[in-house]
């Protein structure tokens, strides 16, 4: 199977995680769902993220839903998205790093 999906600025990431495709451009993140029947779920407008980074937690039932991280317009600082099944809503957080500059981020699983 092959599927396109076509966007209106420039794909700077893609990030496949359990049943779900995120796309990063550079001031938006696109959340579609995937394989089955693909369909966007979300968009998520953004600070701009040349670097097209961002950090996914896999979709787990027992928390309710699953998550991303990009950074956010002030240096230093993320942005935590939580993608909510209840309601099918964006809840989102900030965070701020404390660092001078975000290279690189991950999530690490729960020991739970």
């Amino acid at each position: 199977m092959v599927i396109e999906i076509k966007f209106r600025s420039d794909v700077i990431a893609i990030t496949l995680c359990s049943d779900q495709l995120f796309v990063v451009t550079e001031d938006q993140v696109h959340l579609h769902s995937f394989p089955d029947n693909p369909e966007r779920v979300a968009v998520v407008r953004t600070s701009p993220n040349p670097r097209g980074l961002i950090a996914v937690a896999s979709s787990r039932p027992s928390v309710g839903g699953s998550g991303f991280v990009v950074p956010r317009g002030r240096q230093g600082t993320i942005e935590v998205h939580i993608h909510a099944y209840s309601g099918g809503r964006m809840m989102w957080i900030v965070y701020s790093a404390g660092c001078d500059s975000i290279l690189a981020m991950k999530f690490a699983p729960s020991p739970i």
